[in-house]
């Protein structure tokens, strides 16, 4: 009788998907941070931050060694985007495009992506579940949320 007492490592590899169209088109966008929603996707941070050397972007909502400072503000409001509150909220933090997860989001926030472009925002196109949005930035002069710290905004 012969017993195994560890796993096939060939098991437990799996392939890695390519990355999906939207990563084509940030690609050919000018720099600027991007922040993927929904912004707690435990399952699948791991490939945004891969998927992300398709495009070389900055990611707002990627792997951090520490905690940045005024970020779980920023997660709570924009997991409302896209309102106006949260698109203000988000351009006055300096984040320049938006990708909207349509498969994990809300079919209420879905529905939102798909027909309403708040201030500052814009629909730059749909990929398959994927909303991607560019934000305009944050007017030179003019205050910006009191919500958010001064480290998060535009210079």
């Amino acid at each position: 009788m012969a017993v195994e007492l560890h796993p096939n490592i060939a098991d437990l590899i799996q392939p890695i998907p390519p990355p999906p169209p939207y990563t084509g088109a940030l690609a050919s966008l000018p720099r600027g941070s991007v922040l993927e929603l929904p912004w707690s996707r435990e399952d699948s941070a791991g490939l945004s931050l891969y998927w992300s050397t398709a495009h070389w972007q900055p990611l707002v909502n990627g792997y951090a060694t520490f905690p940045v400072t005024g970020n779980f503000e920023l997660a709570a409001m924009a997991q409302n985007f896209p309102t106006g509150f949260a698109a203000r909220t988000l351009r006055c933090a300096g984040v320049s495009y938006v990708v909207v997860h349509g498969d994990e989001v809300s079919e209420v926030q879905r529905a939102r992506a798909a027909e309403f472009e708040p201030p500052g925002a814009r629909l730059l196109g749909r990929f398959d579940q994927d909303f991607l949005f560019s934000l305009s930035p944050w007017e030179e002069g003019v205050a910006c949320a009191p919500e958010i710290p001064k480290e998060f905004r535009r210079p």
